[in-house]
């Protein structure tokens, strides 16, 4: 995920150049995609195929980017569709991939023909989705029907705006847990509002094709991880409740994913245009505020949640519990 973010974020979105800052404005962006409290949440939970698509979004992004801003197909379609059909390791980033190339091909040039070419990656990504695509339109809704979804529990499944806009994430609050204690939520929801507000200031000046892409990840993003908690709540209840193929995407706050690329994307652009600006201290102020919300990964606190039991007798007959249902099935458990 970082070395593969870097690549992508620094060659193939920024195109920064230039002196050691314009150099580290994707480095920050890269480190804070990569060690986002989003990645925590997914690592402590164990959702390691959430992740592999995860650390996949930057590549099918910029492989895209490269796609429709040229006219040669090969080797930009098959890889796109290669990196797509690696993502239905977690089934909703099918459909988070399709979203990221949407956007992407809306400031394009040629938007119609970007979006015929995302629809192409999508079609040539079949043949490696036979699994995921029974799941999503067999199982999935058969087993959706047993466990209808209500209202409270997709209150569960969505995240607040402050705590979306803080990147906060998944309702277990691992990341939550894992700061450092000097980093309290009044001191996160501080440095949050620096680093939106620097954010702002500087994209102002930003070419429109540039910008455009990372905002809109985020306001899709945004809209995707607050659920049922945001002004379109009922129009996403009735949709869960009455389309059952829906409900695949009924996780929202994993649309969180598409929100850490925007704003990775935007902080990288941001500390570049204070850097152009001669604003050295402003692009520092930046990368400061930027690093806060890695640190949740990067302390190593969140080590302690992976241990949950202080005696392995404990633990094993936890893992007896669940290991054998009535039915023959098994429930595997991992950190």
């Amino acid at each position: 995920c970082l070395v593969g973010s870097e690549m992508c974020i620094r060659d193939r979105l920024l195109h920064v150049t230039g002196d050691l800052l314009g150099s580290v404005a994707a480095l920050v962006a890269t480190i804070f995609y990569a060690y986002s409290p989003f990645v925590v949440n997914e690592f402590v939970a164990g959702h390691l195929p959430n992740l592999l698509a995860y650390s996949l979004l930057p590549w099918l992004v910029a492989v895209f980017w490269a796609l429709a801003r040229t006219k040669k197909l090969i080797p930009y379609l098959p890889l796109a569709a290669f990196t797509v059909g690696l993502s239905a390791a977690q089934i909703q980033y099918l459909i988070f991939d399709f979203i990221a190339m949407l956007i992407c091909a809306a400031y394009t040039a040629r938007p119609w023909r970007s979006l015929a070419l995302a629809v192409a990656v999508m079609a040539l990504s079949l043949p490696s989705q036979v699994l995921a695509l029974y799941h999503l339109l067999v199982v999935g809704p058969a087993a959706y029907k047993l466990v209808p979804a209500t209202f409270e529990w997709l209150q569960d499944l969505s995240v607040t705006p402050t705590h979306a806009i803080a990147l906060g994430g998944y309702i277990a609050g691992y990341a939550s847990q894992s700061y450092p204690p000097a980093l309290s939520e009044t001191v996160r929801l501080f440095t949050a509002l620096i680093l939106y507000g620097l954010i702002m200031a500087a994209l102002l000046v930003v070419p429109r094709t540039e910008v455009l892409p990372p905002f809109g990840f985020l306001t899709v993003g945004l809209i995707g991880a607050t659920g049922v908690l945001d002004p379109f709540r009922w129009l996403k209840t009735y949709i869960a409740e009455h389309v059952t193929a829906a409900n695949v995407v009924r996780e929202y706050y994993n649309f969180e994913s598409l929100m850490v690329l925007g704003l990775g994307l935007a902080i990288g652009l941001a500390v570049d245009r204070w850097r152009l600006a001669s604003r050295p201290l402003l692009a520092y102020t930046l990368i400061i505020a930027s690093l806060v919300s890695p640190t949740a990964f990067l302390s190593g606190r969140f080590v302690g949640l992976l241990n949950q039991w202080s005696e392995p007798s404990d633990y094993r007959q936890f893992a007896a519990s669940l290991a054998r249902a009535a039915d023959g099935s098994r429930v595997a458990l991992f950190p």
